[in-house]
């Protein structure tokens, strides 16, 4: 009888072990599944990425060919992207405001958290246009010429670009970075000779309001535009396309007109025609 007791002993004792061995196989297992499984999400994601930025390249590639030379006619009838170091510059926001004695359209790569943010996570494209207030079948014409940009280029994630084929650095001209040095320089700014068509299609903003806060959401704009860019090294560059609800707003009290001059008293004395 006490062999009997003692062998069930030993049986026990040496079971208890063995289930700890089969719960921890079991959370392996788990892991291993859950692990695979979040493998297999990321992968996809990178999948979707790539998908989406080559569909994206393609688009950028056939819907508008560097002209010095941009015109109404050549302005293709579809969302406005860019082009920048031979590679797609997709833009997610259109920003016009005045600055100083002129307006000023922005194209910028991330959205805004609200009109009259910062630009903190974007990498714009701001063009001035000139002092005369945008309207329905308003037009703004500029031979490609120095001056009236600035772009403010994302680090290079890549080999870096080359001039177009053919075109030899002016003197003076400096040869691009390479992608290492871009990338430790963080964002740099690009102030290219500029050409470009621009045209404005609807606009329902409000003229600034003396009684208002500094920055002030005006409302939006439709326009169609085509912008030639080249200098600094770097490959010609441009932005072509329509955009629709783009934001007009107010950064501070405007020294242009913002309200036409055959506007009510009421909005002419809110808007101005600017102050000195």
């Amino acid at each position: 009888m006490m062999r009997m007791r003692g062998w069930a002993l030993l049986t026990a004792l040496v079971a208890v072990p063995a289930a700890g061995c089969g719960d921890d196989a079991s959370r392996d297992a788990a892991r291993g599944r859950a692990k695979a499984a979040k493998d297999k999400r990321k992968a996809e994601q990178v999948a979707a990425d790539k998908a989406k930025a080559a569909a994206a390249e393609d688009a950028a590639k056939n819907i508008y060919q560097f002209s010095e030379k941009p015109t109404f006619a050549s302005i293709p009838d579809k969302p406005v992207v860019g082009r920048l170091r031979n590679a797609a510059f997709d833009i997610q926001q259109v920003v016009l405001e005045p600055v100083g004695d002129a307006w000023q359209i922005q194209f910028h790569d991330a959205k805004l958290a609200h009109p009259t943010a910062l630009a903190r996570d974007s990498h714009p494209l701001v063009v001035t246009l000139d002092g005369e207030l945008p309207q329905p079948g308003k037009r703004y014409e500029r031979e490609l010429a120095e001056g009236g940009a600035e772009w403010l280029l994302p680090p290079m994630d890549a080999a870096p670009a080359q001039p177009a084929a053919g075109r030899k650095l002016k003197k003076g001209e400096a040869a691009p970075p390479s992608a290492a040095a871009s990338a430790a320089a963080g964002p740099t700014t690009w102030r290219p000779d500029i050409g470009y068509v621009v045209e404005i299609t609807r606009w329902e903003a409000k003229p600034y309001d003396e009684g208002g806060p500094a920055f002030q959401d005006a409302g939006l704009a439709d326009g169609r535009v085509a912008l030639v860019m080249r200098g600094g090294g770097l490959p010609e560059a441009w932005v072509a396309g329509t955009f629709q609800d783009a934001t007009v707003r107010y950064m501070g009290k405007p020294r242009v007109p913002t309200a036409p001059a055959d506007a009510p008293a009421e909005a002419q004395q809110k808007g101005g025609k600017g102050s000195k």
